[in-house]
């Protein structure tokens, strides 16, 4: 049986990219055979790790949320599959911006100290299981603002504040989206 490609779905709004991808799973299950991508311009509630929200009010961020069944990956292995999506994510910035940056253990991207990007994993279990029916990636990247509100002016940058130059959104979710699925 031949494999679906991944789904990509684009939105204007949403309030969050990750809820959005399992809203869509749970509407069609069918969309974890192969994956799922939510891409959106401008997210109302986005989210990182312990409930801290992402500024995601700008055209110029990438708000990207993978939704799949991983090969083999057991609960046990999440924070290993945060360590990895921070180093592909590192790896992409670094290769298609031509910038240097670091990574601030366990889910941040920055850059001359500033943060670029952030991740979000969550999972969820089959029942009386140790292996996830689903994972949800969800990654905030900030491309092409060109500033920040006073809140955040001295703790974020974006790849066209330290790069000079505007990005693509296209060029970072399908290398994201390959790279990530290769791996998992």
């Amino acid at each position: 049986m031949k494999k679906r490609p991944i789904s990509y779905l684009y939105f204007s709004k949403v309030e969050s990219t990750m809820d959005m991808a399992k809203k869509k799973i749970k509407q069609n299950p069918e969309l974890l055979s192969s994956g799922c991508v939510i891409v959106s311009d401008y997210q109302t509630k986005g989210r990182g790790t312990k409930g801290r929200s992402w500024v995601s009010d700008n055209l110029g961020g990438l708000y990207y949320t993978l939704i799949f069944q991983p090969k083999l990956f057991n609960l046990t292995n999440i924070d290993q599959m945060q360590t990895l999506v921070a180093s592909e994510l590192k790896s992409i910035i670094d290769s298609i911006a031509q910038l240097s940056c670091e990574i601030k253990k366990p889910n941040d991207i920055l850059i001359n100290k500033k943060k670029v990007a952030g991740i979000l994993v969550e999972a969820s279990s089959l029942a009386n299981s140790r292996l996830f029916n689903y994972v949800c990636i969800g990654i905030g990247l900030n491309l092409n603002q060109k500033s920040f509100g006073s809140n955040l002016c001295k703790s974020a940058t974006s790849l066209q504040l330290e790069a000079g130059k505007t990005f693509e959104k296209n060029d970072f979710v399908q290398l994201i989206t390959t790279k990530l699925l290769s791996i998992f």
